[in-house]
């Protein structure tokens, strides 16, 4: 019975060493066979195809966290100048308008004997105006160098419109080689192949990608261009235009100090220039500021950074999206890192969608504030002018009558008046309308640079999410 256990037992062991030998060579043939009618080539394409998209989307969110740093950086403004430009700038309408008032008035007093007019009142008139002017013209000033100090920081960090515009191209040149490469890769591809199409997909959604984002930067770099012309040109301007006022009312008050009534004509005709300025100073600078930006978009376009639609990027992801639906299965392990990234691109889709509503919402916003300023400009100007013509007159024409002259230059001063008058309440409610809209969006986390930094933490968890794959 022993011998018989034994050998049975034997026979069971070798019967079982048999079936898994068997198993062994059966396998190795199926192995065989699968590498015979699959090019080795072909696994290691769709590896490096998954590697190169990973390293491109990774280089493209590079690149929008570069546009966003720039365009912060480019549109620094400083948490302060609201006020401090506009506090100085109220201070000029006031003291101006307390000096047209005390002429208007003390001119009105002695409407039919001009000789009667106190001289004194009549200087401190034009001191009061004089004073608001220098005020005027040493904000403009100051912004001026304010501007040019920002530049000069932008540029110390890489970020001023020339060096981003050099930095941003090496990107985009890095991006093109990298696509052609991946275009390479796609062609190595097994034929008709699930993979071949996604990746193919894939590719043209990267290029959609790169393109709105070389498209972003270069809206960014002229909107940059575009705001510091036109705000140095503003500046400058209105610094022209307050020393030029300031000069008339100076003329005018050595003329009333030494009784000199040749200097009214030329008094006149400084306030007419000055009032000149007003009008055409936001509608030149407006003028530089778009030429600028052209020119600029020009010679962008001539590198190839042009615009580019957002419905590309919409349709391509629809298309991912439906394939992926339709052919993509769970068991597939080769596709599983393409579905890790279809959330990555349906996200970046969504931001270009609204950041190209929120330019077209900006782009209104900027027409309507250019109509008021304009409208304001010209409302101020021509009382200003009013005052100045008048004034010429009665040193000119009306030279030899008193009471003719008095009655022009208090007309005038009437006129000025109501001009800064305006101007005293249109700088209040610009104030009041822009310090609401600032604490509203502070408040829901709004700010340009609250969005930025949120949008650029996002990115950064994109990337490392990425990393992971």
């Amino acid at each position: 019975m022993t011998s018989f256990l034994g050998t049975s037992s034997l026979h069971h062991l070798r019967t079982a060493l048999s079936i898994i030998l068997l198993m062994l060579i059966v396998t190795s043939n199926s192995a065989a066979a699968a590498t015979t009618n699959v090019p080795a080539s072909d696994g290691r394409a769709e590896c490096s195809a998954d590697l190169q998209i990973r390293s491109i989307l990774h280089d493209l969110l590079e690149l929008e966290k570069f546009n966003l740093r720039f365009n912060l950086e480019a549109s620094r403004q400083g948490r302060w100048k609201a006020w401090r430009y506009t506090s100085l700038q109220q201070a000029n309408s006031i003291l101006t308008n307390s000096g047209s008032t005390v002429l208007m008035s003390e001119r009105f007093q002695h409407i039919s004997n001009p000789g009667d007019n106190h001289v004194g009142a009549l200087m401190h008139g034009m001191a009061l105006g004089g004073v608001g002017q220098v005020i005027g013209g040493g904000a403009s000033c100051l912004e001026l160098a304010l501007n040019g100090y920002h530049l000069a920081r932008a540029s110390r960090i890489g970020l001023s419109p020339g060096k981003a515009k050099h930095y941003a191209k090496e990107l985009i040149g890095n991006l093109d080689h990298k696509l052609a490469q991946l275009n390479l890769i796609c062609l190595d591809e097994q034929p008709a192949s699930d993979t071949k199409a996604l990746h193919l997909l894939e590719q043209n959604l990267l290029t959609d990608m790169r393109n709105l984002s070389v498209a972003e930067f270069a809206r960014f770099h002229i909107g940059a261009r575009r705001v510091l012309w036109g705000q140095q040109s503003f500046y400058l301007l209105d610094c022209a235009k307050n020393t030029v006022g300031a000069l008339g009312n100076l003329v005018a008050y050595n003329g009333l100090r030494h009784s000199k009534s040749n200097l009214i004509a030329p008094s006149g005709l400084l306030t007419t220039i000055s009032g000149a300025f007003i009008i055409a100073d936001p509608i030149i600078s407006r003028l530089i500021g778009s030429s600028v930006a052209a020119y600029d978009r020009f010679r962008l376009n001539a590198d190839g950074m042009s615009t580019a639609p957002v419905r590309q990027l919409q349709s391509d992801t629809a298309s991912l999206q439906e394939f992926c639906q339709q052919h993509v299965s769970g068991r597939n392990a080769d596709m599983l890192p393409t579905l890790t990234r279809v959330v990555i691109y349906e996200h970046t889709s969504q931001r270009f969608i609204a950041q190209e509503q929120q330019s077209s919402n900006e782009i209104r916003a900027g027409a309507r504030e250019t109509v008021q300023n304009i409208s304001a400009g010209v409302l101020v100007g021509s009382t200003k002018c009013a005052s100045g013509i008048t004034t010429l007159l009665a040193g000119l024409p009306y030279k030899n009558n008193p009471r003719r002259a008095n009655l022009l230059m208090d007309c005038g001063s009437l006129a000025y008046t109501v001009g800064t008058g305006f101007a005293v309440w249109e700088q209040l409610r610009i104030q009041l309308t822009g310090q609401s809209q600032y604490c509203r969006l502070k408040a829901n986390k709004r700010l340009p640079a609250q969005l930025v930094n949120t949008r650029i933490e996002e990115l950064e968890q994109m990337q490392k999410s990425l990393e992971s794959l």
